[in-house]
């Protein structure tokens, strides 16, 4: 598969129907209020809330088979966060470079969901009508309950299908079917923290074997 076609991509995963999406890594995320009313800021404990295409936000399903629209990732706090820049060099650090930039504060995940059934992707990216992987990212700010009324949402980053075969996007990862995507692509806070950026891939799964004649 060549890195970055949309073609490929999007005809793989119609062909079975069921992808995982994944988030690597977040990289120089933005402090966030510890009191906004003193005006104190801390650096962000992050979580993540990734809702998948034909989702219409919290606490709706794209469909029966979204895994992704309901669950949270787990928090990754801030003494957890790795600086790139420091020596020797992390070997997470190393591992996600040349995507990872190399002073880069960052806090690693090892989040996946899965999306099964629904809307075909290629149905959706083909009808243009912005159809887009979208992930929130919140600062955590009290205890590990993530609770929306309490944590701080920082910003909400969008793959949008019909602009994944475009630059900067194409060419924004080296490996197949992954994305960076940077402050331009994400709002509020988020925006206006020009060297954020957020690690998406989409993998699909293999197809099922064919039946025993």
């Amino acid at each position: 598969m060549l890195r970055g076609t949309t073609t490929a991509l999007l005809l793989g995963i119609a062909e079975v129907n069921a992808y995982n999406i994944r988030i690597p890594w977040a990289e120089n995320v933005p402090r966030g209020w510890a009191s906004r009313t003193l005006g104190i800021t801390e650096e962000s404990d992050v979580y993540f809330r990734v809702f998948a295409p034909g989702s219409r936000g919290y606490g709706d399903q794209a469909g029966p088979g979204d895994q992704c629209s309901l669950r949270v990732s787990p928090t990754i706090w801030s003494s957890s966060r790795v600086i790139c820049g420091s020596h020797p060099t992390p070997s997470q650090c190393l591992a996600a470079r040349p995507d990872l930039g190399v002073n880069s504060d960052t806090h690693f995940s090892g989040y996946t969901c899965t999306v099964t059934g629904g809307r075909r992707i290629d149905e959706m990216a083909a009808a243009n009508d912005g159809s887009a992987i979208s992930v929130e990212v919140w600062h955590n700010k009290l205890t590990p309950v993530t609770d929306r009324r309490t944590d701080q949402l920082l910003g909400t980053c969008k793959l949008a299908f019909e602009l994944i075969h475009q630059n900067p996007l194409r060419d924004s990862s080296v490996e197949d079917d992954c994305y960076v995507l940077d402050a331009l692509q994400c709002d509020s806070t988020l925006r206006s923290s020009t060297t954020f950026g957020l690690k998406i891939c989409v993998d699909q799964e293999s197809p099922p074997p064919p039946a025993a004649a």
